[in-house]
């Protein structure tokens, strides 16, 4: 009896001593298991992070792209309006000095026209101042029964005195007119100049 009690006390021992290591063995499989799953979710947090920090380097990167790329567009569209503003500015200038060339022909042309009238008048009135001194002539050698004998210098004073005084204001004037535009029109290229 007494060696079936030990047995007995034995077994109960080897039974207890096989809970307690199986707990155990239980406890350890299970903390394993929750490192594993630990390691496992700072694993997943780690690249979770990793591509949260590679997402925003690629949303910086393109956001400094997209700043560049205007920066560019803004420099090109400054420098075609400058470029424009300066084509606009050409223009306006061979416009104005085009207009001021027209201008100073215009005014030279119109001191030649004159020059010629002048010229003509001076003429017309040279010739009718000869047909006048023959005439007068004429009439003198009529009257005094000569021949000719007065010398030029003598007829001269009543040939003057025969032009009509309206023609010689009209000469007067035209020339005036031409002396002006012929200096404005070398005033103005000088100017120029």
């Amino acid at each position: 009896a007494l060696e079936e009690q030990r047995r007995a006390i034995a077994a109960e021992a080897e039974a207890k001593l096989a809970c307690e290591r199986a707990a155990k063995e239980a406890e350890r499989l299970a903390a394993e298991k929750q490192a594993r799953a630990d390691a496992r979710a700072a694993a997943a947090a780690r690249n979770a992070a990793m591509a949260e920090e590679e997402r925003r380097k690629e949303e910086a990167a393109k956001k400094r792209a997209e700043e560049e790329r205007a920066k560019l567009l803004a420099k090109a569209a400054e420098q075609k309006a400058a470029k424009k503003e300066a084509k606009e500015k050409n223009q306006k200038a061979k416009k104005a000095k085009s207009k001021f060339k027209l201008e100073e022909e215009r005014r030279a042309q119109e001191a030649a026209e004159l020059r010629m009238e002048q010229e003509k008048a001076a003429q017309l009135a040279g010739e009718q101042e000869a047909r006048r001194v023959e005439t007068a002539k004429r009439e003198a050698a009529a009257r005094d029964g000569a021949t000719g004998r007065a010398a030029p210098q003598q007829m001269a004073a009543p040939a003057e005195a025969l032009r009509p005084s309206d023609e010689k204001a009209e000469v007067a004037e035209r020339l005036s007119v031409a002396e002006s535009l012929t200096h404005e029109a070398e005033v103005a290229a000088a100017a120029r100049v």
